[in-house]
């Protein structure tokens, strides 16, 4: 079996991996997980799991501040999905759920919005139509 780190260097980064709107998705994706997979298979005496969701807390702000902090068209690249992210009969099962995980962390950081328009409203409706139609279930 291949080393998932190799695996992951191997493959294209997506096309706008330096637009705002992708680094606070990423650092949303990979903070939470990050956090959740320490709260999940923690040892009990060794973490405490105060501090794990204070952390995690503190990681939700940055990433509200990250969120908050996008233009209005970084928010609609935000609130759409790639065209690798709309091809999920991907042949890598990695790059599936990758897009998988971008894909529904869209949608956890649209809920993360506080002042959301009818505009941002509409896009949302199509993101989730979108979704609807691509994993059916």
């Amino acid at each position: 079996m291949q080393n998932i780190g190799v695996m992951l260097e191997e493959l294209p980064p997506p096309e706008d991996w330096r637009e705002p709107y992708r680094k606070c998705l990423g650092y949303f994706i990979n903070k939470n997980e990050m956090i959740q997979g320490m709260i999940n298979y923690r040892e009990k005496e060794s973490i405490d799991l105060h501090k794990l969701i204070c952390r995690r807390g503190n990681y939700y702000f940055h990433a509200l501040r990250m969120l908050h902090d996008l233009d209005a068209e970084q928010i609609k690249k935000l609130l759409s999905l790639t065209d690798r992210e709309r091809c999920v009969a991907s042949s890598n099962a990695l790059v599936a759920s990758a897009d998988i995980e971008v894909t529904f962390g869209r949608v956890r950081l649209y809920h993360m919005l506080f002042k959301k328009s009818l505009w941002h409203k509409k896009r949302f409706a199509r993101l989730m139509g979108e979704i609807e139609r691509i994993y059916p279930s």
